[in-house]
């Protein structure tokens, strides 16, 4: 079997995730089902959030600290009742824009190896000849 790209490569892993325009996998296929309704782990649809939260300082992170003081963040979080599965996003927009940011983006390495039983794959997508 021939892979054509690291995109594909990663696509194989399962979910998708974009890094710098390389699709990356790291959960199940249809992740953001959960906000709307159905879980991407057991397929359930009973699926709750804490989007209407009462205390919406229960749920945060800390993104940045300083002379200034902390700076928390919102989660907006979905949990399966089925089986426990859980995903949080940030809730607000300005808040994302300043993770972008300060923090560092993680980055695929440039070189990797993905082995197979017989044939290693590198980061270009061809079938390396060692191992």
């Amino acid at each position: 079997m021939f892979v054509d790209s690291v995109s594909e490569i990663l696509s194989r892993l399962c979910c998708t995730k974009s890094v710098k325009g390389i699709k990356a996998s790291f959960l199940p296929q249809g992740s953001h089902q959960m906000k709307n309704g159905q879980c991407p782990k057991c397929s359930s649809h009973e699926v709750f959030c804490n989007t209407n939260r009462k205390f919406p300082s229960l749920n945060t992170i800390t993104v940045g600290s300083g002379t200034s003081g902390d700076r928390y963040v919102p989660l907006d979080t979905y949990i399966c009742g089925t089986c426990g599965y859980v995903e949080s996003y940030v809730s607000r927009p300005s808040d994302l824009s300043y993770i972008k940011n300060e923090w560092t983006l993680l980055e695929l390495p440039t070189s990797f190896t993905h082995s197979t039983e017989k044939h290693p794959v590198t980061a270009n997508g061809a079938f390396s000849s060692e191992g």
